[in-house]
């Protein structure tokens, strides 16, 4: 049981397909409550009622094997077990419920619907079966359909208690989802803050090592290109303007290299920025314009008098060398660049 909990919790927070989660698990379970009331249907009597709990189960089952065959199995499934909720719905109410034998399907139907499908496809399903309900308990022609005859008691409470039990599976499905929201949003502002610059809004160092990880892992990756770029001087600028005026120049400077590099660009730190590539756009001539483009960019333009200067070391390098050796190299050139006289860029190329 507890390898099943943990199971349920890895599936729930990992599942790239929440679809596919969502009707598997829905699914395996009611096939074991289908199966369950199956065998105390059949060893109480209950014979018409345990053949419909057989063929749902055997249903679900399909629906199950269905989900996990492809996302168009999903959708084939999600189409196939809406009619086989109002289907089973139906031939309970048909057959009859003698001693409440199958109360517990009008407690899990509506809420099988709820989670399963969107609200508004949820409450389609849902009204369709209370229509089914007054259909054959408050219609006279229903009611001659019917091959268990309810007392008048029992057609003024069953209608009641379904649409109690929606009810209360209606609230708690709008507090699921409405949590989910908020985890989902309380994730996207942890990643944010864990993978990104809080002054330029870019990928930061912790972010780019695992994206260069990545990149090294993907076999479709052949070459790796590791830009490493240093404003010159910059202490000068905090110096004179102020660390805040500092960070808006630094900002607009990511801003300046988003326009200029189609790659991902990270902050690397303080004054240096970093950029991955795996394909040839950042090759010589394309940094070379880049250098030309930060030369001649006036920054902060309301004083019209902040120009910049770049240095930068570029690594070549096959994706299979190591993340320690490819900065190495990245950051010998960016040194050697800054002792050629600044604004300058150079290359070298990694053979293992």
């Amino acid at each position: 049981m507890n390898r099943l909990v943990k199971r349920f919790v890895h599936d729930t927070v990992s599942a790239e397909d929440k679809e596919e989660f969502r009707f598997s698990w829905i699914f395996a379970i009611l096939i074991v409550v289908s199966l369950t009331l199956s065998a105390i249907d059949y060893f109480t009597g209950y014979i018409p009622i345990f053949w419909i709990t057989s063929c749902f189960a055997l249903l679900c089952t399909l629906d199950y094997v269905l989900c996990k065959l492809s996302r168009t199995g999903v959708i084939l499934s999600a189409w196939l077990f809406a009619f086989e909720l109002l289907g089973v719905f139906t031939l309970f109410i048909y057959t009859g419920m003698p001693e409440g034998s199958s109360v517990c399907w009008l407690c899990i139907l509506p809420a099988c619907g709820l989670f399963l499908y969107k609200r508004k496809y949820a409450l389609m399903l849902i009204g369709a079966m209370f229509l089914i309900l007054i259909f054959f308990f408050w219609t006279p022609f229903g009611a001659d359909l019917l091959k268990y005859h309810y007392t008048f008691s029992m057609r003024i409470r069953f209608p009641l208690v379904y649409a109690t039990f929606f009810i209360v599976s209606f609230l708690l499905e709008s507090i699921r989802t409405h949590i989910y929201h908020e985890l989902e949003r309380t994730r996207y502002e942890y990643d944010r803050l864990y993978y990104h610059d809080e002054v330029t809004g870019l990928i930061n160092r912790r972010g780019f090592d695992e994206l260069i990880t990545k990149y090294q892992a993907d076999e479709n990756v052949d070459r790796l290109t590791l830009m490493v770029i240093d404003i010159d001087q910059f202490k000068i600028i905090n110096d004179t303007y102020g660390h805040i005026k500092g960070d808006a120049i630094l900002k607009e400077f990511g801003e300046l290299l988003s326009k200029d590099i189609s790659c991902p660009i990270a902050r690397w730190g303080g004054k240096q920025f970093s950029v991955i590539c795996t394909d040839n756009s950042m090759n010589e001539k394309e940094v070379t314009k880049i250098l030309r483009h930060i030369e001649d960019h006036v920054f902060d333009k309301k004083d019209k008098k902040i120009r910049l200067t770049a240095s930068i070391g570029v690594a070549y390098a096959d994706r299979d060398v190591d993340l320690l050796t490819l900065f190495r190299h990245a950051d010998r050139c960016l040194s050697d660049a800054q002792s050629m006289g600044r604004n300058k860029a150079k290359f070298c190329y990694i053979n293992k």
